[in-house]
């Protein structure tokens, strides 16, 4: 199946360019729980992360899907990578703020994970993401399983060996 790459502003940016925003609006306005150089960890985690799997699966020789207008690294594709820290950032705010033992925590990462996939699809909708090779969306679902989970064991690796201040 041939990919039609839209190369005008339309949908995939504005979806991008809004939920880079939102993410980052509820960055900025949240109260500071965390020091400079843990959040700062948190939030690179899901830039890494999100940089990591366009960059294996979504090259040849798997090429599971392209990101945006183009099959090469455009603007928005960065753009992307930092919504994913933003709201890789809120998902451990959220985990820290509401105290959230161990044995919730898979009832945590798995709703994480399906609202995730969920936002996937609304990108998928508004053309941010074209799968290819018979990728299909949830194939995603336990990549963010595994994501967040790494996430989450991160958050209590960090907790764990932090002196108190």
């Amino acid at each position: 199946m041939d990919i039609i790459y839209d190369k005008h502003f339309n949908g995939n940016e504005w979806y991008g360019i809004i939920t880079f925003l939102i993410g980052f609006l509820l960055v900025f306005k949240l109260k500071k729980r965390f020091s400079l150089k843990e959040a700062l960890v948190y939030f690179f985690y899901c830039v890494f992360i999100g940089m990591m799997a366009d960059h294996s699966i979504g090259v040849p020789p798997l090429d599971y899907y392209d990101v945006n207008d183009l099959s090469n690294y455009e603007f928005f594709d960065f753009l992307t990578y930092f919504m994913f820290g933003a709201y890789g950032y809120l998902y451990v705010y959220i985990y820290d703020y509401f105290n959230i033992k161990s044995k919730y925590a898979p009832v945590y990462i798995l709703f994480w994970s399906i609202v995730s996939t969920i936002m996937e699809l609304l990108g998928d909708y508004m053309g941010v993401f074209h799968y290819k090779n018979n990728y299909k969306i949830y194939y995603s679902f336990p990549i963010y399983l595994l994501t967040l989970g790494l996430l989450s064991y991160l958050y209590v690796l960090i907790n764990t060996n932090k002196k108190p201040q």
